[in-house]
């Protein structure tokens, strides 16, 4: 194992993933990839909120791209968890259309040569499966390495 690739996307279970990811790694001479993966829809709708703590707090993030917006969601999470991480690590910010992450996940950690994909699952029947397709599935089906899916109860 050489690099490790963790998929935070802003849902409850991230700190699990990524501690779970961490514990993974720790004590081996492998690195790891954050990708913060933000959702178009869910970028548009926090810059209402952006624009309230540019105001509040005399900061200016109008210059902030997308993918440089999802990189700064990800740091303080990643911060709080990995503080004493004895391995390297690297947070690199994706925006994706709505719930297609599979092909930003694949470009990245091919891009990053990523040997293991550490990312959340959904419990799916088949046919929801295959109606409305799965991230997961897609990532497990097409990486050239290992994955491993957390699914939430």
């Amino acid at each position: 194992m050489k690099r490790v690739a963790v998929v935070i996307d802003g849902s409850a279970d991230d700190r699990g993933l990524l501690e779970e990811a961490a514990a993974c790694v720790t004590g081996t001479t492998a690195d790891m990839l954050v990708l913060g993966i933000v959702t178009e829809s869910a970028y548009e709708n926090d810059q209402e909120v952006i624009e309230a703590i540019e105001s509040a707090e005399n900061a200016d993030f109008s210059s902030e791209t997308p993918e440089e917006y999802a990189q700064r969601a990800t740091q303080s999470l990643v911060g709080d968890v990995l503080t004493d991480a004895d391995f390297e690590y690297t947070i690199e910010g994706y925006v994706t259309d709505d719930d297609d992450h599979a092909e930003t996940i694949l470009d990245a950690t091919e891009a990053h040569n990523c040997d293991h994909v550490f990312l959340h699952g959904k419990r799916r029947s088949p046919a929801g499966k295959a109606i409305f397709g799965d991230t997961a599935q897609q990532v497990i089906l097409t990486f050239d390495g290992y994955v491993t899916v957390s699914v939430s109860e």
